[in-house]
């Protein structure tokens, strides 16, 4: 560990004589690849995945097994807990946008065209489960099966480290720490669904699993921390043959 350290400071140090750019780049390089991802600034987190309907109940006729569907959201981390418990916290407006779109190809009928309403929407974490859920209501969307109104888009994550929760005041990023919302990624949870009812009767879901968008266990992030640091070595490694 020594050696590799003393061979990055060497690496710093030199490149530090190439340019201005070379000694941020290094330190943008060695903090993507020690820590996962780039350090984050902003508040805002954006969010993109594909989900894939990986079963539907009876009576959902709108949605068909293999249906795609692209989801994006914007966690605005810095959301403050409304609740004063110590093992569930709430977030009223944790999230700024949230868009959903159907894959064209889908054999199934059913597209999120209706309006989300946020302000109206359920997040809430839960520090003993280290899992949180959001429920994203909206109108105007079309039924999934005879009588059945469109209820929530229902995500639940399980969160690969501790979730801590001292109680009211927490933001949601203090909650999630020492990692942000993608840093490890949050892990879709097979209870996560496109959720229908009939009023008085029952709720009915189309059952959603998250589609792998790389090598399963890489984060895309590192990756990139590689690449950036691969880049900047070979610099170096220029800079001392000449």
């Amino acid at each position: 560990m020594r050696r590799v350290g003393a061979t990055l400071v060497r690496a710093y140090r030199c490149l530090g004589r190439l340019s201005v750019l070379t000694t941020p780049a290094l330190s943008l390089a060695v903090a993507v690849w020690v820590t996962g991802a780039p350090p984050v600034a902003a508040a805002s987190v954006p969010v993109s995945f594909t989900v894939q309907v990986s079963a539907v109940d009876p009576g959902v006729t709108a949605i068909a097994v293999g249906d795609r569907f692209t989801i994006n959201f914007t966690v605005d981390d810095s959301t403050v807990d409304t609740n004063n418990s110590v093992g569930a916290g709430t977030f009223p407006g944790l999230l700024t946008s949230f868009t959903m779109t159907a894959d064209p190809g889908n054999t199934g009928t059913w597209t999120p065209s209706g309006t989300f309403n946020l302000p109206a929407s359920n997040f809430v974490t839960n520090a003993f489960g280290d899992n949180f859920t959001f429920q994203v209501v909206g109108s105007g969307f079309p039924n999934g099966g005879t009588g059945m109104t469109f209820l929530d888009i229902d995500l639940g994550f399980a969160w690969p480290s501790d979730l801590t929760d001292s109680g009211l005041g927490d933001t949601f990023a203090q909650q999630l720490a020492p990692q942000t919302f993608g840093v490890p990624p949050a892990t879709l949870s097979s209870g996560a669904g496109i959720r229908f009812q009939i009023p008085g009767v029952n709720i009915f879901t189309a059952h959603i699993a998250q589609v792998q968008a790389g090598p399963e266990g890489i984060p895309m992030a590192g990756l990139l921390g590689l690449a950036l640091l691969a880049l900047a070595l070979g610099i170096l490694a220029w800079y001392r043959l000449r």
